[in-house]
Formats: structure tokens, sequence, C-alpha cells
């Protein structure tokens, strides 16, 4: 039994035109079906591999400490709690400290805000000296992410750091890898483009990282994107995409209270997406229990406070909440730009990315935007309202409750994973032909993200293998003025190179690999 999603789509007998047939009287559209089907086996093994080149670039770019709060992340994975039974403690100033490694209690302390000092700061510290930190989670965060990374832990940070961002790597590309070869081909130009518009630079850089929000991002588009493409699939691919769905839902639940709730704001987009009929029971246990486990996270999370407390003490809202709700509106262009890096960018902010790089990928998003919204039903726009809702929303709730002084201060990233899933639903949700694009729009898309791709890497690595001085623009060659990198015999420049070269092939096959029945036909015929 078909479970339609887009209103639209249902065909007729009477409707169907009757197929042409090639020289040996098989249909031409299964021709092509079998065509692209051999296409995606062929080469979609490529892309995955393509992709996992181009994640190893940024896996390196960093060192140990790089990512925002990563002294807090990596001293939780070494000591997850309970800390008294993973880790030594020792009571300082009154607060109780853990014993790690130097290299995780004092490595970010010493380039963490400060752009012009490169990582050659931490080389000082080593492994075989121990230090104590009062960095580490209590329960501001689930445990699951941190109790897994922590089987990585060895007797070299370098070597344990290194393996615990592959893993995130890894898991994100056969997750998402997995799901786009099930879903229907009309989803699968939107799984790519979605994800290219929007991951670019900074979802792929958290994906990356030891940052929690690695499985945040991965997590919740994947739900999203397999409980769409359950729903609109048969048989057993069905049945396989909401296991997947399963297992995106667990990335979320592990990592951080507010992915959690996130499986919440996705299955009340689809209560509107999907036409819902008696024989769907199955899915609507499944986004109940999903949503119900998720809320249930967030709020056995510190993460919650920010939505359920009450403390006036916090209040940063001293021109009354009125005021500070107009004043966060106007920041929500700065804010979406935000999700590009902008004054938000790589490391602890301190890698600036906002020119040309945001401008580009602003460009871009406004192109696909256009052709996102190209008409749609109520269903549509209330599905998406949904995610839009929650991606501005929950800033603005806590900057008028008081807990920011201004819409800015909530960070971008921490909203970041649902930005993917707008762009998906305005592209999937009651269209007859999703995410169509001219040949010239792919173009300039490609060409946008791969731009923007190779000059944020760029930067990263420059900024931590030498420090920005003397401008934003950087040396050509990486290696003219390296003072810090990795104990392995591959270059700054060399790491740079292959990963932008891997990543204009990983554009060009998701493109080519997602392309929908129609296009493929029409270059076919």
């Amino acid at each position: 039994m078909r479970f339609p999603l887009l209103s639209g789509a249902r065909e007729t007998a009477a409707q169907a035109p009757t197929q042409p047939t090639d020289a040996e009287g098989t249909p031409l559209r299964r021709a092509s079906n079998l065509h692209h089907s051999r296409l995606r086996w062929l080469f979609g093994p490529l892309l995955a591999v393509l992709m996992i080149v181009t994640g190893l670039g940024w896996v390196l770019a960093s060192p140990v400490g790089a990512s925002p709060d990563d002294d807090y992340h990596l001293g939780s994975i070494w000591c997850p709690r309970p800390v008294g039974d993973s880790c030594e403690t020792r009571v300082i100033d009154g607060e109780v400290n853990v014993r790690v490694p130097e290299p995780i209690a004092k490595a970010s302390h010493c380039f963490a805000f400060k752009g012009e000092v490169s990582a050659a700061c931490t080389l000082p510290y080593l492994n075989e000296n121990n230090g104590y930190t009062r960095r580490y989670d209590e329960g501001n965060y689930p445990k699951g992410y941190y109790r897994f990374h922590h089987l990585f832990v060895t007797d070299s940070v370098n070597q344990s750091v290194l393996m615990m961002r592959t893993a995130n790597l890894l898991i994100s590309v056969v997750l998402l890898g997995a799901i786009a070869s099930l879903i229907p081909i009309p989803h699968r130009r939107a799984f790519a483009a979605s994800l290219l518009v929007t991951w670019i630079p900074m979802g792929l850089y958290y994906v990356t990282s030891n940052n929690p929000s690695s499985w945040a991002l991965t997590g919740t588009f994947a739900f999203a994107a397999a409980m769409f493409g359950s729903l609109s699939s048969t048989g057993m691919r069905r049945w396989l995409l909401l296991g997947l769905a399963a297992l995106g839902a667990l990335l979320c639940i592990t990592s951080r209270g507010d992915s959690a709730f996130f499986l919440f704001v996705v299955s009340m987009a689809l209560v509107f997406a999907v036409h819902w009929r008696r024989s769907h029971w199955p899915f609507i246990l499944f986004l109940v229990i999903a949503s119900l486990v998720g809320i249930s996270s967030m709020f056995s999370t510190g993460q919650s406070q920010i939505v359920a407390s009450g403390d006036s003490e916090i209040s940063f809202t001293p021109s009354g909440k009125l005021e500070t709700f107009i004043r966060a509106l106007l920041q929500v262009p700065r804010y979406i730009a935000g999700f590009y890096g902008y004054d938000r960018g790589p490391g602890w902010f301190d890698t600036p990315v906002n020119d040309p790089i945001v401008l580009v990928m602003l460009i871009v998003l406004g192109g696909a935007l256009i052709v996102a919204i190209g008409g749609g039903s109520w269903r549509k726009w209330m599905s998406a309202l949904m995610v839009f809702g929650a991606l501005l929303g929950v800033p603005i709730l806590v900057t008028v409750r008081g807990f920011y002084p201004q819409l800015w201060n909530y960070q971008p990233r921490y909203m970041l994973p649902l930005f993917a899933v707008v762009l998906f639903v305005l592209f999937i949700v009651d269209s007859l032909n999703p995410a169509i694009f001219s040949r010239t729009q792919l173009l300039l898309i490609g060409m946008g993200v791969t731009f923007s791709h190779c000059l944020t890497l760029h930067r990263v690595l420059w900024r931590y293998t030498a420090g920005i001085v003397g401008g934003s623009e950087g040396p050509l060659n990486l290696n003219t003025f390296t003072q810090w990198w990795w104990p392995i015999p591959i270059s700054p420049e060399v790491v740079w190179g292959v990963s932008s070269v891997a990543f204009v092939g990983v554009v060009i096959l998701a493109l080519v690999l997602s392309a929908p029945e129609s296009e493929l036909n029409a270059k076919l015929s």
C-alpha cells in the first residue's frame, strides 16, 4: 500500500500515458530506471568514499580542543558520569575537579578566542602529564554520547581525538548514505540539495568535530528524511527507513537535550504533511513514542532550564519583554547568517568566515528557497511553519525570557540541525516535481558550496597551523608558515588539496545520482 505524501502525486490508470518502448520492447521508463539503478550502485560507493575523504580533511584541520567548549566535552568523554567511577577526583577551591591528561585540561585555553595564536602553544602539553579540570558534565547533557566516545580513549590524546572525530564522520556518512539510497527518487534531489545548501561550511565542521552537535545534526536530519521517506514508500523499504529513523532518533536523544526536542518538532511537521490513514497507526505510535522520549530527555538535562526556569535573577530584559522581542526580530537576518558562520565561525568563534564565504552561501540559500517555495498547499506551509517556527521561535523565546541579553547570544549552532529540515520540507511536501532545478541553477549551487567549502577549510587550517596574522586571506601555500601540525607524513597543503578535490566529486555525484526520473529520462532520450 502506498502512503503518499504528495497530494498531487497520485495518478490513476486512466491518466497514465502509454509508455514508449525501445528496440527490444522494454518500456523506456523502465529502461531508464534500470540504468539509474546501475548508476547508483556503481557510483554510490564512490560517493561515500569521497565523502569520507572530504570529512577526513576536516577531522585533521584542527587540533585537540578546537571546537566550542571542547575542554568541557573532552573532559566529559574522559570522565563520563558518574565521574567518581571513571576518573580520580580532587576538591580544589571547594569544587570537585577530575584528573585528565594535560592536553585535555589545558590545550583549549592557550588558543581559544585568540585567532592570531596557532596551535603550537599546545605542544608543551604531554600525554604523560596529568592535570585537573572543573570542566566536565554533571547532568547538562545526556551521557550516551560521552559514554560511546569514552570507548575510544587511549594513552594517546591525539589518537583518541582523531578516532572519535572519524567515528562521528563514519556514523553520518553510513546513516545518511543508507537513507539516501532508500528514500523515493523524488526525494533524493531535495535530500542532497538540503544538505549541501545548509551544512556547508559549519554543518560539516561540527559533524567532524568532538562536539555533541555532530550527532544532533546527523540524527535530526536522518530522523526527518527517513520518516518522510518511509511514509512515501512501500514494502521492506518502508520498514528499513523506519528503522533508520529510529537510529537518527537515538543519536538525538543521546547527544543533546535540544536535539531530543527536535524529534517532537519533526513529528509535528509530519502531522500536517501526511495524509494520515488508519493503516498508518504503526508510524503514529512511533512518532508519539519518539516525541515523548525526546521531550523527557530534554527535561532530564540542564538544557531544559532555558525553557522551564522562571528565575528572574538571570533576566537580561531591563527594557521590557516587548522591546526585547522587537530587537530579537530585527536580529533574525544576522542569526540566519550565523548558520553559515557569520561572527560564529569555526573554532571558538575565532576563525573569520564572514566575507566572502557567508555572502556566497546566503546567495545560494536564496536561490534554493526560490525553488523550494514555488507553490504548495496549506499542508506544505503548515509543515514548514512547525520547523521554521521552532528554528527561530526557540531562540526568540529564551531571549525574551531573559536568559540572553540579545538573540545573537543564543548560538546559531544550537538550532542548526533544524535548518536542513526546513529546506527539505519545503522541497518535498505537496509538490508534483520536488526540487526541480535547471542545469544553470545546479551549476551555480555547486560552484557556491564548493567555493565556500574550499575557502573555509583553508582558513581553518591556516588559523591553527600558523595563526591568523596579517589579514584574513592567508598564504596560498599552507606549508609556508607551519608552526603546528599532527605528527603524520601528510602536510596541511596536501590535506586541503585532497579534501577540496574530493568535495568537488561529492557535489557532482550527489547532484547527478539524485536526479529525478524526468531529468534522467530527458538525458537518455
